[in-house]
């Protein structure tokens, strides 16, 4: 194991601090936010649930190109998920964390949405890593897009689906046009940065990160519990069905 340590290059190194730093920044300063009193729940969990993972992938650029760079970078996302596990669990108390991520105040809450968030992470950058612009519009529909939903729906959501009167239209359009515009930016930073496996012109990534984002809104819309595992599976599948990998 210690030999596997000393093969990682100082690069990926001072990438994977970065990487943890701004993640241990975006986390606090979402939980003081959470503790002020100032901001609605809502407002600061959904802060949380957009600014880990935005932040968290404009980091994969910095890393090398060796095997171990999606694992030591999914290490962070990993962590976090154990927290969330521990916490959720009651293995550890962490009110301020309680408070700042989850609906009801309820440390078992931890072990729906915020864990899935995690576990969603962790896979994506293991299985597409920077290989493929699928990953990363998964991950930029389900941090913007169905971080935008709820924020939109509860702020201007006055019509309701008719086949969920818990979602909106406002929430649904948030969460398409969030999601789209997102993961066509990210796809196109990693494009121009030549780290695919093959070539995707801007046309297709654009049309690719749209179609995504819609059917991630529809999967955001359904009456279902666990949007960020049914939304992150309807926007990959949909990505790499198009995308071709």
């Amino acid at each position: 194991m210690w030999y596997l340590v000393q093969d990682i290059s100082w690069v990926d190194w001072v990438a994977f601090a970065q990487t943890a730093i701004v993640a241990a920044v975006v986390m606090t300063l979402g939980i003081l936010a959470g503790r002020t009193g100032r901001f609605d729940k809502s407002v600061t969990r959904k802060a949380l649930h957009i600014g880990m993972g935005g932040t968290y992938i404009l980091y994969w650029p910095l890393y090398s190109n060796a095997w171990y760079a999606r694992y030591l970078c999914a290490a962070v996302p990993y962590l976090a998920t154990v927290v969330f596990a521990l916490v959720g669990l009651g293995i550890f108390r962490f009110a301020p964390l309680v408070r700042a991520a989850t609906r009801n105040g309820s440390h078992q809450e931890l072990l729906t949405g915020p864990l899935l968030y995690g576990i969603v992470h962790v896979l994506a950058t293991v299985v597409f890593w920077t290989s493929s612009p699928s990953g990363v519009a998964a991950l930029a529909v389900l941090c913007f897009g169905d971080g935008a939903a709820e924020l939109a729906g509860r702020r201007w959501g006055r019509a309701v689906l008719l086949y969920n009167p818990k979602k909106t239209w406002a929430g649904s359009l948030a969460c398409l046009i969030a999601g789209g515009v997102a993961a066509t930016a990210y796809t196109f930073l990693f494009s121009k940065l030549g780290l695919y496996d093959r070539p995707v012109g801007m046309g297709a990534l654009a049309a690719g990160c749209m179609l995504s984002a819609t059917v991630g809104a529809v999967a955001e819309s359904l009456p279902l519990e666990g949007d960020n595992l049914t939304v992150s599976l309807a926007t990959v599948l949909t990505a790499v069905w198009f995308f071709g990998f």
